[in-house]
């Protein structure tokens, strides 16, 4: 791809602007651009065929051991997202039945809820008072997120763990693009707001993994389908630690990339009335 320097190629276009630069990618080069980003080279695919053999087709070709996947393993654990080979595979029999079509209907009630209650919320507004929607968003999604992972309303906790799921995902974007190798071992700032929030975050979920031990076990959440299921293979179960990983894997992606995508929604919507 055209229009990188000499000694970090496309590194200051990629870490101001990652999506602007895939997508010129795509329109300059075609199919499959490649991109120096510092001293490493990098394939923006783009055709969906070509997309289709890497991710289908001839996956075990290609691995997760990037950068990227590296920095989001030392935060989230080795949860769906980040494993691979036969310990994902394992993984994948366990979580399974949690997401039975029945079961995920009868989440689909929560979702539903929470969102009637916001929007009978927002009808008692006056007209002329202003909505936050990305906020709003936000914290609809945590209440889901609560709810259907762990059977418990985190409304008072909203804003501390938005703040902390937040950090966290402020933090990946800092490891994924430092020109620095090792960053993540000096005591910066971002480094311990990071971790800070790591921490808290987890200890939230271990704290409530521990009262499902001690408790009866039935619950329909999917923390408790996680709990209840064993591999069909080697009837193994999901230690603490993976149960872990793969709840708090749940809560971040459940909660801000889907509060975001509806906020945009909602603004698309907002100036394109007839659809």
């Amino acid at each position: 791809l055209a229009g990188g320097g000499a000694l970090l190629g496309h590194l200051r276009e990629f870490r101001r602007d990652p999506l602007g630069l895939a997508l010129r990618a795509a329109h300059d080069a075609g199919d499959v651009a490649r991109v120096r980003i510092g001293p490493t080279t990098v394939l923006f695919v783009s055709n969906p065929d070509a997309i289709k053999r890497v991710l289908v087709d001839n996956f075990r070709n290609y691995d997760k051991q990037t950068r990227g996947y590296k920095a989001l393993r030392s935060l989230l654990g080795n949860g769906l997202v980040t494993s691979e080979g036969d310990f994902w595979k394992k993984q994948r029999r366990i979580a399974q039945p949690a997401f039975q079509r029945r079961r995920i209907e009868a989440l689909g009630g929560v979702m539903q809820a929470a969102a009637s209650d916001m929007v009978d919320e927002w009808a008692s507004f006056g007209d002329r008072e202003e909505i936050n929607v990305a906020d709003a968003m936000m914290r609809l999604t945590l209440r889901i997120a609560g709810e259907t992972l762990f059977g418990i309303d985190l409304a008072d906790a909203s804003k501390s763990i938005g703040g902390d799921v937040d950090q966290l995902l402020t933090y990946f974007r800092y490891l994924f693009f430092s020109a620095v190798p090792g960053m993540q071992y000096l005591p910066t700032p971002t480094n311990m707001r990071g971790r800070q929030a790591v921490r808290r975050l987890e200890q939230m979920v271990m704290g409530i993994i521990a009262e499902r031990r001690a408790g009866p076990g039935d619950e329909l959440d999917l923390l408790g389908m996680f709990m209840s299921s064993v591999d069909s293979e080697s009837g193994d179960s999901m230690s603490d630690r993976q149960l872990r990983d793969e709840v708090l894997t749940m809560l971040t992606a459940g909660h801000e990339t889907t509060a975001n995508a509806m906020a945009w929604t909602l603004y698309l919507l907002s100036r394109h009335p007839d659809v």
